[in-house]
């Protein structure tokens, strides 16, 4: 009991360390943007005034809206949203998004995968990655501010999440007894379109709060694996087959999703499908 009692404080303490450095993180990106586009505000000039309209519809007077996800960059996520606006009710957001993954990564410190007649090994941890780009043209149903409240906005997105596994693999039907080294690469790549709603605030016409609550669409869903071995030769069926067990006993779920069909080495395999698409995010950021 004692040792899980350390394990939680100190869990607990990791996680007030990076949510203290998250919050110090989003408050001084706040300062400094704002410090750095000055101190007039883009709705100095209430809407209640006619020539509002005016001045955003037709003239180059349009503003800016930058954007972090606190929550996903305490968890190592790194992002940014840019919203553009053209005009009373509607205007373009695009986020950029990266992941490097490393807490996958640890997971797999000192992995070996065994069966009866088969042995996995890592020859070095593994590298993980996820990227995603999606653009939204916003249309606002407020008419008495301009680019808040209410939207629905049609996106599209694209998301590329990708593994690479280098691995001694060694079997009873291997004749040489030698271990074979065999680099696996696989990838997820997600083409997606919907629509999302959400609501948009402006504290003090300067601070934004961005909920994109709920998106729906549909994700067409692209897998592919590439195998790379020098020395794997006529043992691949069997590589394949031993690579299928210890991955479903690994992991119950794969186990029902998870197959590969490869018959030679140094191909890429590739099989898709579609998902329905979800999307959500909480932004918070600064008009300019």
């Amino acid at each position: 009991m004692i040792p899980i009692a350390i394990g939680t404080i100190q869990q607990l303490k990791t996680n007030y360390l990076r949510m203290k450095q998250l919050l110090v993180t989003v408050i001084v990106f706040l300062f400094f943007l704002n410090f750095a586009v000055g101190q007039t505000r883009p709705f100095d000039n209430p809407y209640g005034n006619p020539s509002l309209k005016k001045i955003v519809d037709e003239s180059n007077n349009q503003f800016n809206v930058l954007k972090i996800n606190p929550l996903k960059l305490a968890f190592g996520d790194l992002n940014l949203s840019y919203e553009r606006v053209l005009s009373q009710n509607r205007s373009v957001n695009v986020r950029l998004q990266y992941h490097p993954l490393g807490f996958v990564e640890r997971w797999f410190d000192d992995w070996v995968g065994t069966g009866d007649d088969y042995t996995f090994a890592l020859a070095e941890r593994p590298a993980f990655h996820f990227a995603g780009v999606d653009a939204e043209y916003r249309f606002y149903f407020n008419k008495d501010k301009v680019a808040q409240g209410f939207y629905l906005a049609p996106y599209a997105r694209y998301t590329n999440s990708g593994a690479r596994f280098k691995t001694n693999y060694n079997t009873t039907e291997n004749s040489s007894g030698e271990d074979l080294n065999v680099t696996l690469s696989a990838a997820f790549n997600t083409v997606g379109v919907g629509v999302q709603t959400g609501m948009h605030w402006l504290i003090n016409d300067r601070i934004s709060i961005d909920w994109g609550f709920a998106g729906l669409g549909a994700d067409l869903q692209i897998f592919s694996t590439k195998l790379k071995s020098d020395n794997l030769g006529a043992n691949i069926e069997q590589y394949t087959l031993d690579l299928q067990k210890v991955v479903s006993t690994e992991n119950s779920y794969l186990k029902k999703k998870f197959f590969i069909d490869i018959v030679d080495v140094n191909r890429t395999y590739t099989q898709s499908y579609f998902l329905a698409g979800w999307k959500s995010s909480l932004t918070v950021g600064i008009a300019f």
